[in-house]
């Protein structure tokens, strides 16, 4: 009687431990490095590319969202709109020889990429006409001469993130040419904030430094 308990209990332990063995081996492989999973990771990695391809290496956010010089604020807004949400955010200046630039944006665009992207609402849409280049507000629209693009563009691929006492994200990475990911150009730190946006969970950047090789 004793001699088959132990049998059975031998063989449930034997279960047991190839459960708990296949559970950790699923759960390791849906983890990234620290406490987010790959899939996380891999949207961080866009989420830190919106500012790299930019040329944003080295940014604190409590400068760039300085509302007595809100150049750096409109710069980041109305070129983030250019290159990516171009057909649904930019129109020709209505007006012939606009003297501000022949593009124009809507206000909200601007609002709405400083929200998602710092959490910030902009209690007034500014102009910021003695910056270079200059962006002058009309009241509705920001007239502004297209940027160049940048000649290397610089993506973010974060390799580990974790989540601080403070409820904020640190992560690190490394910054890739877009053309060739292959071609690391150097690496990253990054702090930013979980916030919810439109409905969905994404970050909020508190700040970013680069170091290039």
């Amino acid at each position: 009687m004793l001699k088959d308990n132990f049998q059975k209990m031998n063989g449930f332990h034997k279960k047991l431990g190839i459960f708990l063995l296949a559970l950790t081996l699923i759960l390791c492989g849906c983890r990234g490095h620290g406490d987010f999973s790959k899939d996380q990771m891999r949207r961080m990695s866009i989420f830190i590319s919106n500012f790299t391809e930019l040329g944003m290496l080295n940014c604190n956010v409590r400068t760039l969202l300085d509302e007595s010089n809100p150049h750096a604020m409109l710069h980041f807004s109305i070129r983030h709109n250019y290159f990516n949400n171009y057909n649904s955010s930019v129109a020709s200046c209505p007006l012939l020889d606009c003297p501000w630039g022949p593009l124009t944006m809507k206000g909200g665009a601007v609002q709405t990429s400083l929200k998602r992207y710092f959490d910030y609402d902009l209690p007034w849409l500014p102009s910021a006409e003695k910056g270079s280049p200059p962006y002058h507000f009309d009241g509705s629209l920001y007239h502004f001469t297209p940027p160049e693009k940048p000649g290397l563009v610089r993506f973010a691929r974060v390799n580990r993130a974790r989540l601080t006492n403070e409820g904020l994200v640190k992560m690190r990475g490394e910054i890739y040419n877009a053309e060739n990911e292959k071609e690391i150009l150097g690496t990253f730190k990054a702090v930013a904030k979980p916030h919810t946006w439109n409905g969905r969970k994404t970050w909020a950047l508190v700040e970013i430094h680069t170091k290039e090789r």
